[in-house]
């Protein structure tokens, strides 16, 4: 089997942000669906006992071409198939909600006391608002399960396409501290990616367009991005970081790879704590993603998608 780290493979899956249709979106080549040895993925989510009660939902765990739905009440869609390809779109859904309860922070004023200015919990309406996590929970659980199993390339995975594949993630979907935590393994080709927008650990490079990603899915699960809320995707050498709100909350490539070695390097994270921050940076990951196959299609320097970066 080839390993990803060390070798170019053709793609079989890839994460990606659609620009038009605003969303998170993976795509499958029907070759891995047909040959693959994880047709079953039922086994990847046994065991977890973080929600038994998730189980008797968890009813579509095999990957059959066309199918409709997949994980937790369809958390993740198939909406649209060729000869080759079928792509299946994630779910972002709201988590915070108005309540009829006064605000907190501001005793129901909407301006905080001190500053005299509009209290950024309520936004000025004296309102409280709660937190429902149990969709976005699904859509976490049900998204481990679905790249746990589109983790490993078939031994003779000769899909003809000009692209490769750039990276495997997985990801974690429990209750605790880091319990968001994703984790995989760049390959080459994403590295040389990476070094033609930035040649030099010296040499920052933004990426604005995974921001306003970020940024976007951000507002559609909380309503709004607060001016505070610190969000970045940046380049040097090679070394990729995305931040979200949090706690240095991030994922980034391993940093301990020579420029030009010509080989890739592990993905790891830091903080992810919240199933909220896991799908802001799953959705950076995918306009990066989005952004390579504009630089493999166009055959020139991405122009205003980057910009200079100070450290």
């Amino acid at each position: 089997m080839k390993t990803i780290e060390y070798e170019d493979i053709p793609r079989w899956y890839h994460l990606f942000w659609d620009r038009q249709a605003e969303g998170l979106f993976i795509r499958v080549h029907r070759f891995f669906l047909e040959k693959s040895e994880f047709k079953n993925w039922g086994p990847y989510f046994k065991g977890w006992d973080e929600k038994p009660s998730f189980l008797p939902l968890f009813d579509r765990c095999e990957p059959r071409l066309g199918q409709a739905f997949f994980g937790i009440n369809d958390s993740i869609a198939l909406v649209a198939q060729d000869a080759e390809w079928l792509t299946y779109r994630i779910k972002i859904p709201r988590v915070c909600f108005k309540s009829n309860s006064i605000c907190a922070r501001c005793l129901g004023k909407g301006k905080r006391d001190f500053y005299g200015d509009v209290c950024y919990s309520c936004d000025g309406k004296g309102t409280d608002t709660f937190l429902d996590s149990m969709q976005i929970d699904e859509v976490c659980y049900s998204l481990a399960v679905f790249l746990t199993a589109l983790k490993f390339p078939l031994k003779d995975c000769d899909v003809d396409t000009p692209h490769k594949q750039l990276f495997t993630v997985t990801s974690m979907a429990k209750a605790t501290s880091h319990g968001h935590s994703v984790g995989g393994y760049a390959s080459p080709e994403f590295l040389r990616f990476l070094e033609s927008l930035s040649m030099s650990y010296d040499d920052w490079v933004n990426l604005p367009s995974a921001v306003e990603v970020m940024k976007m899915v951000h507002c559609r699960l909380f309503g709004k991005v607060h001016a505070f809320d610190r969000f970045a995707c940046y380049t040097r050498g090679g070394q990729i970081i995305l931040d979200c709100p949090g706690d240095a909350c991030q994922i980034h490539t391993e940093p301990d790879r020579r420029i030009g070695c010509g080989q890739g390097v592990g993905i790891t994270c830091h903080n992810l704590d919240s199933a909220m921050q896991q799908l802001m940076l799953l959705a950076g990951m995918g306009e990066v993603t989005s952004l390579y196959d504009d630089w493999v299609e166009s055959g020139k320097p991405l122009g205003p998608a980057v910009s200079k970066a100070e450290p």
